[in-house]
């Protein structure tokens, strides 16, 4: 039974717009006003519950209800008109009717909730080059993007014409691959004589995967086309299942959703398909005995180990748990929040620690980080686990800065981290800056160059003399003369912004006499913005971007423009507000405050120069601890564009009399 207090219902529960209430076993309402245990809500359809904050609403020991409420956010909602003008414009286009699903909220039916989709087709003879067949309405109110489907006579190619007997025959048939569709026609030609010459890729339909010889590649060899791709049927797995435990109160109890991702065809009853998931959490006073708490459904159709979660040891009634040998090492990990654990001489050890990964790996929120010795002398599994943040060559780093043309590095910004054993790898996070020197820009990746989480830097810059500078601009422009009174005079400070930089040079032509037309695009430094003149626009034209931690002024919007000879207002990078990162030690390290919580995951961006200090954005995302409950503030704690932090929480042991 929960322990709990009583509570005021004489106005009604506490209401969770857009939900509806769920479990209400351990709920019990008097005539008298009085409340007592908890409850959980579920969201209406288009709705998604705050997993930061939960789905249980609780009577605390004060009289009060917790707080936050749970809160339900809208998954989108897409208005059905621009649907509709697609459909009635597309053309080679045809809507199929079965797999149909566009849901409203029974009041506005002007709109279709976050996930409605509609599926089309192309006819005979047309090959879709725009955006999937399937239109989705996503959480951010838009249609995913539409699909295109265009006449195959007038697919274009980047290959040369070939001859006639090196071309292959087509028909109809030709371009039709069940349960999959043609992905790129960029490297196909299509000639009136019904030949083709090059080769399409092919993918497959969400449940099917593309076959092993061919690997989606459909191709033109000297007068014969390649085997031919073919779509074969994953594995499912089954609901039934999944209903099946949810249903059995001795598996499922004291466990509780947190998100979920089950991905079907609509015409498949009771089946998911491979790469779905679950995420489940154990509820306040349980702890996680074995299973997982990240259920997917595997390639062999089968769902992984469903979790148990049991009531949360305690010292002194659990236990003991053997501590030989410390058989509990978490590899790429190191202990922390060992107050509560308690080893003895005798090789018993009670209680629980919590472990903390080391520099370039992070941990699986899905497992979290405690490790608890149970009622029944095991140690609580599955357990934590520090997974690699990505580790990146470091002599492809390297081997792009000997060959790299017109580059420096800004020795002051580098930050490569090994783990010590393989100095030939970079852990994840580390990163180098690099700028191009005066007369040269950059038109390729950022100047940031950061080892990812799969193992792979971003793409690399690009620094090539301004002269050199491609241009979609063209003599027959009608917009920009390329009269020299009608462009504007560049020196080498011309293409300098202090805290920006320039992000886009397809509009700009430069001239052998340092003259230009067009425009550029700037973009601000970290911590910067871009300014209102601009607005980042600096026309002949140029855009300018700012670095992290920067924002490009409002008026030129990051475009620095050559307007009739004369430059527009110089885009500029102004510093964006920073938050303290004292302030939020001085709470991670207040143990009063911070007895009940963890830290789940974090994304701390800053300045390398910059001691004490993190930019907007950044953020902490903690969970409140086994038979804790959060009472003020959020879960989810983020530097504000006020350079402020929102409120930090405060998890409270959930103890109270029993109902």
């Amino acid at each position: 039974m929960i322990e709990c207090g009583q509570c005021s219902w004489r106005n009604g529960l506490p209401l969770v717009p857009n939900s509806r209430k769920v479990n209400v076993t351990y709920l019990k309402t008097y005539s008298d006003g009085q409340a007592y245990g908890f409850y959980d809500i579920a969201c209406d359809p288009g709705y998604s519950l705050d997993s930061t904050i939960g789905g249980r609403i609780t009577c605390l020991k004060s009289g009060n209800w917790s707080n936050p409420l749970p809160v339900c956010r809208s998954m989108g909602a897409c208005p059905i008109s621009s649907l509709f003008e697609f459909i009635r414009t597309a053309v080679g286009i045809w809507i199929n009717q079965s797999t149909n699903f566009i849901y409203t909220n029974g009041v506005d039916d002007n709109h279709a909730l976050g996930g409605s989709n509609i599926t089309v087709q192309c006819f005979n003879g047309y090959i879709n080059v725009g955006g999937p067949l399937t239109i989705i309405c996503t959480q951010t109110n838009t249609w995913t993007l539409y699909p295109r489907c265009i006449p195959i006579s007038t697919s274009t190619s980047k290959i040369t014409t070939v001859g006639n007997s090196l071309r292959c025959r087509i028909t109809d048939d030709t371009w039709k691959f069940t349960n999959g569709y043609i992905s790129n026609t960029k490297n196909i030609l299509v000639y009136n004589d019904n030949t083709a010459a090059g080769f399409i890729m092919i993918s497959c339909e969400p449940g099917y995967l593309i076959d092993n010889i061919s690997q989606g590649v459909f191709k033109c060899n000297n007068g014969t086309w390649s085997p031919r791709p073919y779509c074969s049927i994953t594995a499912r797995c089954s609901l039934s299942v999944l209903e099946n435990f949810f249903n059995n109160d001795s598996q499922s109890t004291g466990i509780r959703i947190v998100v979920q991702r089950i991905l079907a065809n609509p015409n498949e009853n009771g089946l998911a398909l491979v790469g779905s998931w679950i995420s489940f959490a154990c509820t306040t006073d349980y702890t996680l005995l074995n299973g997982n708490l990240n259920v997917s459904c595997h390639a062999n159709g089968q769902w992984s180990s469903f979790p148990k979660c049991t009531v949360e040891s305690i010292q002194g009634i659990s236990g003991p748990c053997s501590w030989k040998d410390d058989l509990l090492t978490v590899p790429n990990s190191h202990k922390s929040n060992t107050t509560n654990l308690k080893v003895f001489t005798n090789g018993n050890a009670y209680g629980y620690y919590d472990i903390e990964c080391n520099q370039g790996y992070k941990l699986d929120p899905t497992v979290g980080a405690r490790i608890t010795c149970l009622q029944s002398g095991n140690w609580s599994k599955p357990l934590p686990v520090c997974r690699s943040m990505g580790a990146c060559l470091m002599s492809d780093l390297f081997e792009f800065i000997q060959t790299a043309e017109g580059m420096r590095i800004n020795q002051s910004l580098t930050f490569v981290f090994t783990n010590s054993i393989t100095d030939d790898r970079a852990l994840g996070g580390s990163n180098i800056t690099v700028q191009c020197l005066n007369g040269y820009i950059n038109v390729g990746g950022p100047l940031l160059i950061i080892c990812t989480e799969s193992s792979v830097w971003t793409p690399y810059p690009r620094c090539i003399p301004i002269s050199t500078s491609t241009l979609a601009l063209t003599s027959k422009s009608t917009t920009i003369s390329h009269h020299i009174l009608m462009r504007c005079r560049v020196t080498n400070d011309t293409w300098k912004f202090t805290n920006g930089y320039i992000s886009n040079t397809k509009n700009i032509l430069v001239y052998d006499d340092n003259t230009a037309a067009g425009f550029i695009m700037i973009s601000c430094e970290p911590g910067y913005l871009i300014d209102n003149i601009s607005q980042g626009v600096f026309k002949c034209f140029i855009m300018i971007s700012c670095e992290p931690g920067y924002l490009i002024d409002n008026i030129s919007q990051g475009v620095f423009k050559c307007n009739n000879g004369t430059w527009s207002p110089r885009p500029y990078c102004s510093i964006s507000a920073r938050c303290s990162l004292s302030l939020m030690k001085i709470f991670l390290n207040d143990v009063s405050r911070v007895a009940g919580l963890q830290i789940v995951s974090q994304g701390v961006s800053a300045n390398p120069n910059e001691d004490d200090l993190v930019l907007i954005g950044s953020y902490i995302l903690f969970a409140c601890k086994n038979r804790y409950i959060n009472t003020d503030g959020n879960l989810n704690v983020t530097c504000k564009a006020d350079g402020k932090w929102t409120n930090f929480p405060i998890c409270i042991m959930n103890s109270t009399t029993k109902v």
